[in-house]
């Protein structure tokens, strides 16, 4: 995939490089995009930190103004970004998409906040890489350690208070420090207790180590439960980040990869139905 001067993308087919079967529009992308939670976008960036050897993460956003806020992601991965050019390459290859213990395999997810941005900078042990209005530049210039991604991001103050509320969401994974800084102030998004834990065998997606293609299978892994009072309506959760609403009185976290839709914002009515029979099962078992 390339870019060209107009800053559509561009894709070829195939190992050899072919004259462009598809282009997107950069601003028609933003404009299907801008609906969007901001949350979820701010999700997007952080679910990108939790699927690192990173153990402290670093959120700041600063209150919009005339349209726009300022946003950055930053982390302490030893290893910083891995291959730079998955920050701009839509559905790249990326090894995440053969271990169901991660959640991205889209990697779309810097793309949507790039979309949504007027500058942007990615700045990791590989390099850096610079949006503005004259296109993309890489710099040679590297951070010691983990990786940084900030832009200004198109956003309202309405926006700005749903994407904050949505940050007090999220729960951190085991060992890694989330911290959430504003104009109001530093939180660190505290770590939660689940009132119950247990093993169960749910349908996941990953990547074959030969072709690279997805597919789906059955896997066992750990489904946690948490008290949903005062963090939000009850929701299904993928590894600690928000995905959708549930008919439920718990937050239910799913600590593999969740079969999503593209927008990361739902699931397949039997994968519910199987997730939450699940859970009522449980507990009725261990109501007696």
């Amino acid at each position: 995939m390339v870019i060209n001067a107009g800053g559509c993308r561009v894709w070829t087919k195939g190992s050899l490089m072919r004259q462009p079967w598809l282009t997107v529009n950069l601003e028609g992308y933003a404009n299907t995009l801008s609906p969007i939670e901001r949350s979820r976008v701010i999700w997007d960036l952080v679910q990108n930190a939790l699927d690192t050897d990173a153990k402290n993460i670093i959120v700041k956003l600063t209150r919009p103004r005339y349209g726009y806020a300022q946003l950055s992601v930053e982390d302490d991965d030893p290893h910083g970004f891995n291959e730079l050019r998955l920050c701009y390459e839509l559905f790249g290859h990326t090894e995440k998409r053969m271990d169901p213990t991660k959640a991205g395999r889209f990697t779309e997810g810097e793309k949507r906040f790039l979309a949504l941005c007027r500058s942007a900078k990615l700045e990791s042990t590989k390099g850096t890489i610079i949006f503005d209005n004259t296109g993309r530049h890489q710099s040679t210039k590297k951070r010691q350690i983990g990786s940084a991604i900030s832009g200004e991001i198109e956003m309202d103050v309405a926006q700005w208070a749903e994407a904050c509320a949505g940050m007090l969401m999220v729960i951190p994974h085991d060992g890694v420090t989330l911290i959430f800084i504003t104009e109001d102030g530093e939180k660190e998004i505290s770590h939660r207790q689940p009132m119950k834990v247990f093993k169960a065998t749910l349908q996941t997606e990953l990547a074959s180590k030969t072709t690279q293609k997805m597919y789906r299978i059955d896997r066992e892994t750990e489904v946690r439960l948490y008290v949903s009072s005062g963090k939000g309506s009850p929701h299904l959760y993928e590894l600690g980040l928000p995905v959708v609403e549930l008919n439920c009185e718990w937050h239910v976290d799913v600590r593999q990869r969740v079969p999503l839709n593209r927008d990361r914002d739902n699931v397949t009515p039997a994968y519910r139905q199987a997730l939450l029979a699940l859970v009522f099962l449980l507990l009725l078992v261990l109501a007696f």
